[in-house]
């Protein structure tokens, strides 16, 4: 009998550089980027990444998401699910969820959660339940999303 183990490969986790920023400074960031019925701020400072190095963590994210379930893992779960993932691995808490109005596929607005994560210039919204980067948060063009509160934890 063999002495040897066979375990699955190691993955190595990108290491993003982070910046800090104050929470109030966040939650004004927040308020100026869109005009949200309800911003919920729990963390005293938040940690962000470089554009590039959000490229670096999705692609980490996007391999690890499990299957969409209706009703049991669906928007909102997607939406904690990666805010959590991306905090607990990278030690970033600017992935946010965002709950609001869409049209995901049925060409009416009904209640959706998906996530919007910030790089220093600007925040962005991820459809996290088909993993699609959308538009800049403030990029009106895009009727089939309409944030209305934010949960920054």
């Amino acid at each position: 009998m063999s002495k040897f183990k066979i375990q699955s490969p190691i993955e190595h986790l990108p290491k993003p550089t982070l910046v800090t920023m104050f929470g109030q400074e966040y939650h004004a960031k927040l308020m100026a980027a869109w005009n949200w019925k309800s911003v919920d701020i729990d963390d005293g400072w938040y940690y962000y990444p470089s554009w590039e190095d959000w490229g670096k963590i999705f692609l980490h994210v996007q391999k690890n998401l499990p299957k969409y379930v209706p009703d049991i893992f669906d928007c909102d779960n997607f939406g904690f699910y990666i805010a959590v993932m991306v905090s607990k691995d990278f030690g970033c808490n600017t992935c946010n969820v965002v709950e609001g109005m869409a049209d995901v596929g049925r060409g009416i607005l009904e209640r959706h959660k998906w996530n919007v994560f910030f790089d220093g210039v600007g925040f962005y919204q991820l459809e996290s339940q088909k993993y699609v980067p959308m538009t800049d948060i403030s990029d009106l063009t895009n009727p089939k999303y309409i944030p209305e509160e934010i949960i920054a934890f």
